[in-house]
């Protein structure tokens, strides 16, 4: 990366796990149909946001200090994903064996096999909508979008040293592949909507959005006045979102404006301070946003797995208790899950594609059994 183009930072940011906080949150509540949170699913298009933010940072950095190896890259991807995300489909499988009907525990299986593969979004592209009551059935629906997230960090690395080879263009070559995954998304949401939510391609202007910013598109806030001007902006936007869409809104298309643009304004204002900074860098959001990961996984099957054994509709206190046990579980799976894998220093690079190998043979075979039996 050539000198004036994007020096970014990895340094750590506490309001950035503050923002995962209101990313996962709004989620939780809208799987619980918990008022008012009606349009809680754009906190998905925020963690894209966040990722390509963070992944271009790492990427950027390593590059211009000549020290990134895609290797690496990938290893720590494997830590950083793969135990967590495994134990919730060993969990799910057993869970769903005492719930589930066999038609649907079958579908549980196909379901599980195309989450190891990362391809979960392809998968539920073919049989079912997000929206729809098919979803109700699906304990690995909410996988659809690490599949997209996961497929996003296999390219995304060597289309940065596409770049450096090619003179160093960094903003100017992800922003024309982000115009033409934006222009792709706008033409399928009407044609093709569940093709426009769950494949790669439309979906990818959301993270490199964030990648956009992590190489300099927007200027340095001079002032702090800007800071919580573009702050304040950036929450209206998402706030817009979270409490007036809905499951009838036409998303993502245009829509998804609303989310990623207010998270690249907070994210943005935040490299320069700003109240809302300070406000999602307190302990309880960045609590919050550190179990961010296993709460997201964790969440999703208990929703299914209760809402198939009662009559679906949401009381305050079921959705308290459904609130409370996801943060339980997260808090459990972060601490005893993914920060002993993330910080052993014995899972060299190779031991962590050993793992990986391991994991993904065994989580096939398991599915492959589920569902031809």
């Amino acid at each position: 990366m050539p000198v004036g183009e994007a020096r970014p930072s990895t340094a750590y940011r506490r309001d950035i796990d503050g923002l995962r906080a209101l990313a996962v949150l709004p989620v939780l509540f809208y799987h619980v149909d918990l008022w008012p949170f009606s349009g809680g699913f754009v906190g998905v298009d925020i963690f894209f946001v966040i990722s390509g933010y963070l992944i271009a940072s790492i990427v950027g950095r390593e590059l211009a200090e000549g020290r990134f190896s895609i290797a690496d890259f990938y290893a720590r991807r494997i830590r950083r994903i793969f135990p967590a995300l495994f134990a919730t489909i060993a969990v799910t499988i057993i869970v769903g064996s005492r719930i589930l009907l066999p038609l649907d525990y079958r579908a549980l299986g196909l379901s599980a096999a195309a989450t190891v593969l990362f391809a979960s979004n392809l998968h539920f592209a073919r049989h079912s909508g997000y929206f729809g009551s098919a979803a109700e059935e699906a304990p690995l629906l909410h996988t659809w979008s690490l599949a997209v997230e996961e497929q996003f960090y296999i390219l995304f690395p060597l289309l940065m040293l596409c770049a450096v080879r090619a003179g160093g263009r960094t903003r100017l070559l992800l922003g024309a592949v982000a115009l033409l995954s934006f222009g792709t998304a706008l033409l399928l949401v009407d044609r093709a909507p569940v093709l426009a939510f769950y494949l790669p391609f439309p979906r990818a202007w959301e993270l490199l959005a964030g990648a956009l910013l992590a190489t300099g598109l927007l200027p340095p806030l001079r002032s702090r006045w800007a800071a919580q001007l573009c702050a304040l902006a950036g929450l209206a936007s998402i706030g817009w979102a979270l409490f007036g869409f809905s499951g009838a809104t036409v998303f993502p298309g245009l829509n998804a404006l609303y989310p990623v643009l207010g998270a690249m304004l907070i994210l943005h204002a935040g490299q320069g301070g700003s109240a809302v900074s300070r406000m999602l860098g307190r302990a309880v959001p960045v609590a919050v946003g550190r179990i961010s990961y296993s709460l997201y996984l964790w969440h999703w099957p208990l929703v299914v797995f209760w809402t198939y054994r009662t009559d679906g509709d949401w009381r305050l206190r079921e959705q308290l208790f459904i609130i409370l046990l996801s943060l339980l579980l997260a808090t459990l799976s972060w601490r005893f899950i993914e920060e002993p894998f993330r910080r052993a220093r014995r899972f060299t690079t190779g031991r962590a594609f050993a793992l990986a190998g391991a994991m993904m043979a065994a989580g096939c075979g398991a599915g492959a059994l589920l569902y031809l039996s």
